[in-house]
């Protein structure tokens, strides 16, 4: 005869030796909020209070862009860097996480713009001459276009951080700091400052890609190329003079290029 489940129970139960924990197996919706804060917010300030002599285990991070709802990208990068953060708790050390977001950059810019552009000018088709026209006359009032730019990152950050908590990161969110802080930008200035003092920086030449849209420098990794594009090449020969049998005489280095536009800024022929 088989014995029943419930008295098994009562007989093996007590020897199994497991954690004991009030925490739920399974939180009720309106209590959602209350225990995801005990094991975020509260678990973050309890252990920097009640850990000041452990070995400390600084989490630098690498900031998002404050242009946009959060994304896959976001979920990878952040819920990484909680799992490293709660090990390092678990081995018995403090934790400093102190997050944060980048302000500047040409993606915010270019909302910027097209929030501008809803705004004041909502009857405006993609590629007509009107948009044309409004972004040049947007180009000239950079303060307009930086205090779109600030607005349009604020209000990002403070949807990006909700979305972040509700993922259960732990971290500093109190201490967040932000790249168009004025003491962050100070700060940036003065290692600056000391970075010249001390010979660090140069002004040379170097190619760079430049955007006639945009009106501003950009990365290699920003570029895009179009498969189906059609260079304009040019033939150019450069006069050079040199000794022939201790005779001057002038001869042509002749060069060749799909990109005839860097020629007024060339330097030298490699």
């Amino acid at each position: 005869m088989l014995t029943p489940t419930r008295k098994l129970f009562s007989v093996w139960g007590s020897t199994l030796l497991l954690p004991k924990s009030s925490f739920p197996p399974k939180a009720l919706q309106a209590e959602r909020s209350k225990f995801l804060g005990r094991c975020t917010d509260d678990l973050y300030a309890w252990q920097r209070g009640a850990r000041r002599t452990a070995r400390q285990f600084l989490l630098h991070d690498g900031p998002p862009f404050a242009n946009g709802p959060l994304h896959l990208g976001h979920a990878v990068n952040k819920i990484l860097k909680d799992i490293t953060c709660r090990f390092q708790l678990l081995l018995g050390k403090r934790v400093r996480y102190v997050p944060g977001w980048d302000c500047h950059g040409l993606p915010i810019e270019i909302k910027a713009l097209e929030r501008l552009k809803e705004q004041h000018y909502p009857a405006i088709s993609n590629g007509s001459f009107a948009e044309v026209g409004f972004e040049k006359e947007m180009r000239k009032d950079l303060v307009r276009i930086r205090l779109a730019a600030r607005e349009l990152a604020t209000q990002a950050i403070v949807e990006q951080r909700d979305s972040f908590k509700e993922w259960g990161i732990m971290a500093d969110w109190d201490g967040a700091w932000k790249t168009m802080d004025v003491d962050f930008e100070i700060r940036q200035l003065d290692v600056f400052k000391s970075m010249v003092s001390a010979g660090l920086i140069n002004r040379r030449f170097k190619p760079v890609h430049w955007s006639p849209s945009s009106q501003t420098a950009l990365a290699e990794a920003e570029l895009e190329y179009r498969e189906d594009h059609r260079s304009t090449a040019a033939y150019v020969k450069y006069p050079m003079e040199l000794q022939v049998n201790g005779k001057p005489s002038v001869v042509h280095a002749l060069v060749w290029t799909t990109t005839p536009w860097t020629l007024p800024a060339n330097r030298a022929v490699a």
